[in-house]
């Protein structure tokens, strides 16, 4: 009985904010869509997630209020077009710089022709270029 108690008794804690800072209507709909897609991306919104799992991390932020319903869906249906995009550019680029570094470690670490990866990983295996080239060199051609 004590424990329910202590669970009713508990209120949610809200972020408080100026209430001034987002007023709607002091604001043209191309400024509430900006605040919008800033939210999104400072509440780290995945771009291949669906609304309604995202949507816990947005609703009590004071910005979410600043659209309407439906406005608020395209918003997001646009963000994550764009924001999609550029994850897949950012996982690309980052893929191409760790290869660049593993390939630099590689052309440092003065390799024989009698060397082996166990030994190369066992000299580099804590350098944070080996460590992020990891993923890349371990690639299942099997499937």
């Amino acid at each position: 009985k004590q424990w329910y108690q202590r669970r009713v008794r508990a209120k949610p804690t809200t972020e408080k904010t100026e209430p001034s800072k987002y007023d709607k209507s002091k604001m043209s709909l191309e400024e509430r869509q900006g605040e919008f897609r800033t939210m999104l991306l400072d509440r780290e919104v995945s771009a291949f997630s669906t609304w309604d799992k995202e949507l816990h991390k947005i609703v009590f932020d004071p910005r979410y209020l600043l659209l309407s319903g439906r406005e608020r869906k395209l918003a997001y249906e646009a963000f994550i077009k764009s924001r999609a995009e550029d994850e897949r550019v950012e996982k690309r680029n980052k893929i191409k710089d760790n290869r660049e570094a593993f390939k630099k470690l590689i052309d440092k670490s003065s390799l024989s022709t009698r060397s082996t990866f166990s030994d190369f990983a066992q000299k580099f295996g804590k350098d944070p270029k080996f460590k992020g080239s990891l993923p890349v060199l371990c690639v299942d051609t099997t499937a």
